[in-house]
């Protein structure tokens, strides 16, 4: 265990966030305890030139997204798409003599991101989740406009990435907005009213 956590803490260099990014993806729930966002760079011919991660968890599922963007940095999409929890696993044991199954975060959040690159999201039929491509729901984005007051979808996009895979929520990013600001409009018109 003191190797994994030595490789953690020298190893940290894709703790962090690309600035503009090519692709992200978002997977789990800080609620539920454990969260990643990955962010990917690709250039023009389809290598990934970097990635980044966020981790909201445990180290273990943190040395896991470490090695995980390893394995993929300066591959092309295509070659990313075939690393596995299996490879992530097994890199992991070469590197450190240990077995860590605690991949599951890294290597859906890898899929995801490969899945929007390529537009093959599924369509998700629940109407209560918003964003397909990072699975987030119609609550969490109206609960964050109302209680940070975003009033453009630039700023709602910009703070989930909800719309910034596929772009296909957009236009319903852009209603909610409306709907809440005109509800927000009739309310204080309506306080307003009552104190005069």
């Amino acid at each position: 265990m003191e190797n994994i956590l030595q490789y953690n803490m020298i190893s940290s260099r894709h703790i962090g966030i690309i600035k503009p990014y090519s692709v992200r993806a978002f997977i789990g729930s800080i609620e539920a305890g454990e969260a990643l966002e990955l962010t990917l760079q690709i250039d023009s011919i389809g290598t990934i030139t970097d990635a980044k991660y966020r981790m909201f968890g445990c180290l273990a599922a943190s040395l896991s997204a470490e090695a995980m963007i390893d394995l993929i940095i300066g591959k092309k999409v295509d070659e990313a798409r075939s690393v596995s929890k299996q490879h992530i696993i097994e890199f992991i044991q070469r590197k450190h003599g240990v077995t860590l199954h605690c991949c599951v975060l890294g290597d859906a959040a890898l899929k995801q991101a490969l899945e929007c690159i390529s537009g093959t999201v599924p369509e998700c039929d629940d109407p209560e989740i918003l964003c397909t491509c990072l699975n987030i729901r119609r609550r969490d984005i109206e609960n964050l406009i109302l209680d940070n007051e975003l009033l453009t979808a630039g700023r709602i996009i910009e703070q989930t990435g909800a719309g910034s895979c596929c772009g296909k929520c957009q236009s319903r990013i852009y209603s909610i907005l409306s709907k809440i600001m005109l509800q927000n409009r009739f309310n204080s018109q309506t306080r307003r009213t009552s104190i005069v």
